[in-house]
C-alpha cells in the first residue's frame, strides 16, 4: 500500500526513491508467493495465501501503472501469469458467504466475513486485471468464465460497516433481497439472458459495484473470443442481451443509491463503469458490421498481440470520440 501511495506522492523526491525500490519488492513479493508451492491450502495457510496474493495484486497495479517499460511488460506476461496459477490452487468454489438471514448478532462473526469477502474480491480482481490486460494491450485472457464460480461480493454498505451490527444488518438486508445461491459465473449468465425480469433486475443492482464491474469486463472477454469471421452473427445476441441488460440495471442501481440513507463515500475507479460499457457497445458494433461485410482477406480488428502503446484502442476511442454514440449512456 505504501508503494501504491508513493506512485501518486505529489513529492518528487520521495516518489522518485520509492521508484527505485519497485523491483526489489516485486522480486521479494512473488519470491513469497512461490514459497506456498506444494503446501496443503487450508486453515492460517489459505489466509497467508490471500495475504500474499493480494500483495502480488498492489505489485500488478503499481508496475503496471509506474514502473519501467522492461517491468510493465514483464508484470503482463510472466508475473500475472504466476499469479493465475497461485489462484489456481485455491478452492474457488468454497469462496462463497454464508446465508446470514437468520443469524443473531451475538452468533455472528465480524472477522469470518470479513475474511471471505476479501476473499472474493481478491479473486474478483484477478479477473478484472485479467480483462483488462485483454481490452488495453490485446492479450488472450487466462481466465474462461466458467472458473468464475466464487459467490458474489458484499455491497459497499456492508464491507464499509463501522460496527458488526451496522454490517450484519446490511448484509442481511442484501441476502434477503439477492439470495445468496448465486455465483459470479452465474449471475453474468442472467445478464446474457433474453430477458432480464423486473426481479433479476432488482437482485443484480443490489450488487457491489465490483460485480457490475465484473459483469461488464465479462462482456469485454466475449467480444475478445469472438471470431467474426467465423460462424453466424447470431453469436453476438448473448452479448447484444448483456448490454441492454446492464445498462437497465445500472440505471436502476443509481436510483437504489440514491435512495438509500447511508454515505457510502467516493466509489474510485469503479464509477467508470459505463465507460466499459460504452467502449464494449462500440466494438460489438464494430465487429458485427465487419461481419455483415463477408470480407475473408480484411484486416483484423486486433492485429497485435500485447501492443504497449495501445495505439489500436487509442485511435478507436478517438474515432468515436464525437459520435453519437458516446452519449448513449
Amino acid at each position: 500500500m505504501a508503494m501504491i501511495g508513493a506512485c501518486h506522492s505529489p513529492d518528487a523526491h520521495e516518489k522518485a526513491a520509492f521508484k527505485l525500490r519497485y523491483d526489489a519488492v516485486e522480486h521479494y513479493v512473488f519470491s513469497n508467493l512461490d514459497s506456498f508451492r506444494g503446501r496443503v491450502i487450508q486453515g492460517t495457510v489459505l489466509r497467508d495465501l490471500v495475504q500474499a496474493l493480494q500483495a502480488t495484486y498492489l505489485v500488478l497495479i503499481y508496475q503496471s501503472w509506474d514502473g519501467s517499460q522492461i517491468a510493465r511488460t514483464d508484470v503482463r506476461r510472466k508475473r500475472f501469469a504466476q499469479m493465475v496459477e497461485s489462484v489456481h490452487s485455491l478452492d474457488v468454489g468454497s469462496a462463497a458467504h454464508n446465508d446470514y438471514r437468520q443469524v443473531e448478532l451475538h452468533d455472528f462473526d465480524w472477522l469470518t466475513f470479513v475474511g471471505m469477502d476479501e476473499m472474493i474480491r481478491l479473486l474478483t480482481w484477478c479477473f478484472l486485471v485479467d480483462s483488462a490486460f485483454s481490452i488495453f494491450f490485446n492479450i488472450a485472457p487466462r481466465f474462461i468464465l466458467r472458473e468464475l464460480q466464487m459467490g458474489l461480493s458484499s455491497p459497499e454498505t456492508c464491507f464499509g460497516a463501522s460496527s458488526p451490527e451496522e454490517c450484519l444488518l446490511e448484509l442481511q438486508k442484501w441476502q434477503c433481497q439477492a439470495g445468496t445461491e448465486y455465483t459470479l459465473y452465474e449471475i453474468v449468465k442472467d445478464a446474457l439472458s433474453p430477458t432480464l425480469d423486473l426481479q433479476g433486475q432488482i437482485r443484480m443492482a443490489c450488487q457491489s459495484t465490483i460485480t457490475m464491474f465484473a459483469i461488464i469486463s465479462a462482456l469485454h472477454v466475449l467480444i475478445f473470443n469472438s471470431d467474426p469471421s467465423i460462424g453466424q452473427t447470431s453469436q453476438y445476441v448473448p452479448i447484444y442481451n448483456g448490454l441492454s441488460n446492464w445498462q437497465a440495471v445500472w440505471n436502476r442501481r443509481k436510483i437504489i443509491l440514491q435512495c438509500s440513507p447511508r454515505e457510502l463515500g467516493h466509489p474510485g475507479f469503479w464509477q467508470h463503469c459505463p465507460d466499459y460499457w460504452l467502449l464494449a457497445k462500440l466494438l460489438i458494433q464494430q465487429i458485427t458490421q465487419f461481419a455483415s461485410q463477408c470480407q475473408p482477406r480484411a484486416k483484423p480488428l486486433r492485429p497485435c498481440y500485447d501492443e504497449e502503446s495501445q495505439r489500436r484502442l487509442h485511435g478507436f476511442i478517438c474515432h468515436y470520440e464525437s459520435s453519437q454514440a458516446c452519449g448513449a449512456f
